[in-house]
């Protein structure tokens, strides 16, 4: 039907003073409502706001209860949408969890406490030793995205061997996770899959050596320039197919 003012107006319809479409006698313009709600909503936007929050406050049960159900229905989305969350905003999620559990302090001290002591002596020791070097790295506010996969792929790499000398596990030694540029270091870029490397540990080994040095310094101080270029190349080689890996 046409909104023009020759058009002749069917028999029980009625022409819109506002807009001039034909309407339905005793009922209000479609159009015409939606418009006005709109515009209504937009200058009482803060009131509105204020409406809702006192409702959500008022049916705060049943609001949970909708939450709560929508979750379960929607669990596998729900755990995408966190997930991206965190990767994209590393940092905001990394307070949030501060806050949430400095707020919960109590409650997680009372829980910790019903777990015992021993709550993480069945814990995976290749997921103990990432943790432990990732919360190095948070302690220092650097990033700690390194996983206990890329710890096991970086052993993998290097044959359950230490990246500068070779030396495998044995009764003296084990395999540290090591900062290849250290964390007291300006330039380390924490707990990342391209900055640890598998390094023997125990005595005379070559963690314990290094420490905290410079590393590249501390492997021409302590090898021939010849064995230094040829360990320091096949460590950048990794570096860079680790990077590869990454991006891949």
């Amino acid at each position: 039907m046409s909104t023009s003012d020759n058009t002749p107006i069917p028999e029980g319809y009625k022409r819109c003073k506002k807009c001039g479409s034909p309407r339905l006698k005793y009922q209000s313009c479609a159009e015409c409502t939606r418009r006005y709600k709109h515009e209504y909503y937009l200058s009482h936007k803060e009131r509105h706001k204020e409406l809702m929050q006192r409702w959500n406050e008022d049916h705060r049960e049943y609001r949970l209860a909708q939450m709560r159900e929508y979750a379960v229905e929607h669990k596998e989305k729900f755990r995408e949408y966190h997930r991206r969350y965190r990767i994209d905003h590393p940092e905001v999620s990394r307070e949030k969890g501060r806050a949430a559990y400095h707020a919960h302090i109590e409650r997680r001290r009372e829980y910790d406490k019903r777990r015992g002591p021993n709550r993480l002596r069945h814990e995976d020791p290749q997921a103990r030793k990432v943790r432990a070097i990732r919360r190095k790295a948070r302690k220092l506010s650097l990033p700690d995205h390194m996983k206990k996969s890329d710890w096991i792929r970086c052993l993998a790499y290097w044959h359950d061997r230490c990246a500068i000398c070779g030396r495998p596990r044995g009764l003296w030694h084990t395999l540290a996770a090591d900062h290849w540029i250290p964390l007291s270091n300006p330039q380390c870029p924490g707990t990342v899959p391209g900055n640890i490397l598998p390094l023997c540990h125990g005595q005379d080994g070559c963690n314990n050596r290094k420490h905290n040095n410079a590393p590249i310094e501390w492997l021409y101080s302590r090898y021939s320039k010849r064995k230094a270029d040829k360990i320091l190349k096949a460590i950048e080689t990794y570096f860079q197919w680790v990077k590869d890996q990454t991006h891949g």
